[in-house]
């Protein structure tokens, strides 16, 4: 009979146990399909090794086995056939075991040296012929090749190492191997291999394996063709989101994508940008992210050049010079590469107005803007059309334009050298001349003008000094070149005309210069030239000697008349100023006695001795030159001998090169 309660109606305990255990089981199925497969996981060679033992063990299981039966029921001659058959297993069974297993290398450069070129290019063979056309298998087969012959564990960055470790360990003809097998790929199977290394290495880092061999070609890749770095960043991105709160994996992953930029400047700015600033700020990171791009803006990239927009730039610029909640060591270290990044840019950059304009503007203090204002000095080195910015804005920045100069004043012999003996910096000192009457002229006056002023006179100061140095530098180093120049021909005259006279009896050809250019085939190439040279300075010589002394009284007139002049203004001066100081003396006397009684007869008295003393001295030295030196040898009438004879000598000189000039002049 029914009620007209409501009945709760569930199911047995028995039917959901099995429900539940239905479903556990449909769960696992799915989880085994969605995970990877052994082919995915295991190289080819390990597959091979697992599917055959499999074989032999089913093939075992599947032998008939002897009941217990017919073994009771056996025969004695069975039984000894049996017995002898297991006297025979024990023997095989007795037989030396398979050697054992090569003990592991005990670090990777031992490692390496054991994997040669010919097992790589073996390999390479054995999947070409196995798996014809497949690039990105060869690839995937090559890398577990190099991680299961690397077993070793490693720091994520490989910090205190070099910069290329560990691909500057690898033996040089195993590198070149891997580099022409990579050439063979193509650049877009690189660059997705590539991609799946840094997949790969991040899945076995999860597991706690080793991936130095992902590492190691991961580098390879990287320092050969960099630009694979920056193909894919928007994945490295969510790659590294997924692992930021693992470290190991998180700066590994920053390691393989980084290496690219120690070849390639732009590549690794793109990738710090990109990649590694969004998380300078996490403990772990800080310092290799800091490090990073002061190693890609210091390191060996050559003469190359930052291919970006001045947007662009400032845009990474600002985010070098700003705070983080970081060591003060990273910030430090920020601090100049954010320095090194400008200079860089400034000598990529064709355009340098913008940059110097924003630098100058932002200028404040010289400690904390030292960046600024040398990256300024450098705009104005490279470029003059910043002079013309500054020229525009120097009434308006006051502040920036004293730093400015202030830091030229302080490194006037060393950074600011190039600028100082610049045409354009003259050229700008001469336009803020009149820009600083203007700004005194004005009505607001700045606050910091009056040292501007102050500063500037030094500077113009200083550069005044520097052009009379440099002017006088100029002359005084081409008189040594001319002087230089006439004593080297004269010891070069000298050492021919002893070679000549010694070695070669009076005749050229004979000597041991003439010799060693007649073995060279240049002496009548030489004799020829001096015949040449001769014959004209010897005509260039009569033609001077027929026109000159026509001019030698007028111009001897013209000299001794001038001389004449000039002793004559000098003697009316010196007797001006006597006859001035004479007229003049008791006043300034009288003067000197009112504020210092005696000192006018004290500097009389003065006067007197030092005159006395002088003419005193000058006759003891003419007594003591007669006496002592101009006797014997040095005596007037030896002396009047030696000039005679000079003189005579000279005469006769004189006519045999007259002669001589004759001679060559005569000569065709």
């Amino acid at each position: 009979m029914s009620s007209n309660q409501w009945e709760v109606v569930t199911k047995s305990k028995k039917q959901r146990n099995l429900e539940k255990k239905v479903e556990a089981h449909t769960e696992k199925k799915r989880l085994a399909l969605a995970g990877p497969s052994l082919e995915e996981i295991l190289p080819q060679h390990q597959l091979k090794s697992i599917f055959s033992s499999k074989s032999s063990k089913d093939k075992e299981n599947k032998s008939p086995k002897k009941t217990t039966n017919n073994s009771n029921k056996s025969s004695p001659a069975k039984k000894s056939k049996s017995n002898n058959n297991n006297n025979e297993s024990n023997k095989k069974s007795s037989t030396p075991a398979a050697p054992p297993a090569p003990p592991r290398p005990k670090n990777l450069e031992t490692a390496l040296l054991k994997i040669t070129p010919d097992e790589l290019n073996g390999l390479m063979e054995q999947l070409r012929t196995s798996f014809p056309g497949n690039e990105l298998y060869w690839l995937r087969e090559i890398a577990s090749f190099f991680n299961s012959h690397l077993p070793f564990d490693c720091d994520p960055t490989f910090s205190g190492k070099a910069i290329l470790y560990p691909s500057n360990v690898v033996p040089k003809n195993l590198k070149t191997a891997i580099i022409d097998i990579f050439k063979t790929m193509g650049d877009v199977n690189l660059s997705y291999f590539y991609d799946t290394l840094i997949t790969r290495m991040t899945e076995e880092l999860s597991k706690n394996k080793s991936v130095v061999g992902y590492k190691l070609l991961l580098q390879i890749v990287a320092q050969n063709w960099p630009t694979v770095c920056s193909n894919s960043l928007a994945k490295t991105a969510i790659l590294r989101n997924s692992y930021q709160n693992r470290s190991n994996i998180g700066l590994s992953i920053l390691w393989g994508v980084g290496q690219g930029g120690f070849r390639d400047i732009n590549v690794g700015v793109k990738v710090w940008q990109n990649i590694m600033l969004p998380v300078i700020e996490m403990k772990s990171y800080s310092r290799y992210v800091s490090d990073y791009i002061e190693k890609v803006l210091s390191s060996g990239t050559g003469n190359q050049k930052l291919l970006m927009s001045q947007s662009d730039f400032f845009i990474l610029y600002n985010a070098l010079k700003a705070k983080y909640s970081i060591p003060r060591e990273c910030q430090l270290v920020l601090t100049k590469s954010s320095q090194l990044f400008l200079k860089k840019y400034i000598e990529s950059s064709s355009k340098h107005a913008n940059v110097f304009l924003n630098l100058f503007r932002d200028i404040e203090n010289s400690t904390k803007n030292q960046v600024e204002i040398d990256g300024c000095i450098d705009c104005l080195t490279i470029g003059d059309e910043c002079f013309k910015i500054w020229k525009m804005n120097y009434k308006k920045n006051v502040l920036p334009s004293y730093l400015l100069l202030q830091h030229i004043y302080q490194q006037w012999d060393g950074s600011a050298v190039k600028l100082r003996d610049s045409k354009a910096f003259e050229d700008f000192l001469l336009v803020a001349t009149q820009l600083n009457l203007e700004l005194e002229a004005a009505k607001k006056r700045d606050p910091h003008l009056d040292e501007l002023l102050s500063l500037f006179g030094n500077v113009q100061d200083k550069s005044t000094q520097q052009k009379k140095k440099t002017a006088a530098g100029k002359s005084s180093c081409g008189c040594k070149w001319f002087l230089g120049s006439i004593v080297l021909l004269a010891v070069i005259a000298g050492v021919l005309h002893y070679d000549t006279s010694i070695n070669g009896k009076g005749v050229f050809a004979n000597s041991a210069t003439g010799k060693l250019l007649k073995k060279g085939g240049l002496l009548p190439h030489v004799e020829k030239a001096y015949v040449v040279v001769m014959t004209n300075t010897a005509r260039g010589y009569k033609w001077a000697e027929q026109r000159v002394p026509g001019y030698m009284a007028p111009v001897g007139q013209l000299a001794c008349d001038m001389f004449k002049l000039a002793r004559n203004t000098a003697c009316s001066i010196c007797g001006m100023i006597k006859d001035y100081s004479v007229a003049k003396w008791p006043a300034v006397s009288a003067a000197l006695e009112s504020y210092i009684p005696g000192l006018p007869k004290k500097l009389e008295n003065a006067t007197v001795s030092t005159r006395v003393l002088i003419s005193d001295s000058l006759g003891k030295i003419t007594e003591f030159f007669k006496l002592n030196v101009f006797v014997g040898t040095l005596s007037p009438e030896n002396l009047g001998k030696v000039f005679n004879q000079t003189q005579v000598a000279a005469i006769k000189y004189a006519n045999e090169f007259s002669q001589q000039m004759d001679a060559w002049a005569k000569r065709k």
